[in-house]
């Protein structure tokens, strides 16, 4: 499909766009999580031993909230507890790109990463080697540790990493304080375990708040990770936005492409715009 030029925002204002609130503002893309029945579609696609992980997740969560309402001593009642860590930020910002994406392409990866940490979002990202291991050494150089998630398709020792596994980064980001979740698609064959993990990113990014969103880097050949990242985050409502690094834009379903109206680094992305109800692409 050929992209269409047209003047769009990013995700939860990271740039200037013709929609905007009372106050002059840009209006977010996004303002609500996905729906019940659009998040099950998701964990259908993972295996059973990861959709019982999250159910119990979900659980947990609710008995926490449930917990926290009740009266504490002296008649006052106790403030929410700090969210889990994929949760830990009012938005969520995930990063998914090719594991054979060049070196020459690591100071937009940067220059993205950072625009996204200024303003105050949570980064997402995956645990191989190309955009994932840019994505972690960017947010390390910035000082973004603490706001880092990291999904890993292995163990905290190593097992279960393969050639393409970014480890030795993933291990010096737990170390500086990042958040990692370990065996995020669970343990089985490498293939539906990798599929998991990225799914589990996309989900905890789709779960966020205001602000959340989905950057992916595309480059030459073809990337069925960040191809799944797109198309599931533009299926549950998340805004995505790209970056051509040598390859082209793949559809995401029914809409297009459009160039974003933005500032800085973003002004080289391209914005997908879902089509409208009733009509359109």
């Amino acid at each position: 499909m050929k992209p269409r030029r047209q003047r769009r925002g990013l995700p939860g204002g990271c740039g200037k766009s013709k929609r905007s609130s009372p106050s002059g503002s840009p209006t977010p893309l996004a303002k609500a999580p996905p729906g019940e029945l659009e998040r099950r579609r998701l964990l259908s696609s993972t295996g059973s031993r990861r959709r019982q992980s999250l159910r119990k997740e979900d659980e947990a969560m609710q008995a926490s909230k449930r917990s926290t309402s009740k009266k504490q001593p002296g008649g006052t009642k106790s403030s929410s507890p700090p969210d889990p860590p994929c949760l830990s930020f009012s938005a969520l910002v995930g990063f998914a790109g090719s594991r054979s994406l060049g070196r020459q392409w690591r100071v937009l990866v940067a220059r993205a990463v950072r625009s996204v940490g200024r303003g105050g979002r949570g980064l997402a990202v995956g645990c191989a080697t190309g955009a994932d291991a840019f994505v972690v050494s960017s947010a390390l150089s910035a000082g973004l540790a603490p706001r880092l998630r990291v999904f890993a398709a292995f163990g905290p020792d190593g097992e279960g990493a393969w050639r393409c596994s970014a480890r030795s980064g993933v291990d010096v980001a737990a170390g500086r304080g990042a958040s990692v979740a370990w065996w995020a698609g669970g343990r089985g064959a490498l293939v539906p375990r990798l599929r998991a993990r990225t799914l589990a990113m996309v989900i905890a990014v789709a779960r966020s708040g205001e602000g959340r969103g989905l950057v992916c880097f595309f480059g030459p050949g073809e990337s069925r990770g960040t191809l799944l990242s797109a198309r599931s985050a533009a299926a549950s409502g998340v805004p995505v936005v790209a970056f051509r690094c040598g390859g082209e834009l793949p559809s995401l379903g029914r809409g297009e492409w459009s160039r974003v109206l933005g500032r800085g680094v973003w002004r080289d992305a391209w914005a997908w715009v879902p089509a409208r109800k009733g009509g359109g692409k």
